[in-house]
């Protein structure tokens, strides 16, 4: 069982660095890591073989983020990090701008008890 994780880990360091140097997708070799998940699956308990396939898999979303920002010109990259830091703002001060209203509203409707309870006595 150790010997089929060593060769897992193995197998994965050298596809990722197949996928940087070569720029192919990292699809291309799921098939061959799978192969060693399901020789674990069979040696050891399913924990290990679903731990080291979701590290996989996390893996290989994270190479293809790197492919994909190395694919893009800086500047491109720049304007839609800026994008995203502006849409977040927005909505974050539209989520702040409710909270804020609903709060005044809550402020005033205390006020108006208060008010109400102080002329009855």
């Amino acid at each position: 069982m150790e010997r089929v994780t060593r060769d897992f880990r193995t197998a994965l360091r050298d596809s990722v660095q197949m996928v940087l140097e070569e720029g192919c997708p990292f699809s291309e070799f799921r098939m061959a890591l799978q192969m060693y998940l399901d020789n674990l699956h069979l040696l050891a308990s399913t924990d290990t073989a679903s731990s080291l396939e979701k590290h996989m898999k996390e893996v290989g979303m994270n190479v293809d983020r790197l492919l994909t920002l190395r694919s893009q010109d800086p500047a491109t990259q720049v304007s839609e990090h800026v994008q995203t830091i502006l849409k977040e703002r927005e909505q974050f001060l539209m989520e702040t701008t409710a909270k804020e209203a609903r709060l005044l509203g809550e402020v005033e409707r205390i006020a108006t008890g208060v008010a109400l309870a102080d002329d009855e006595h």
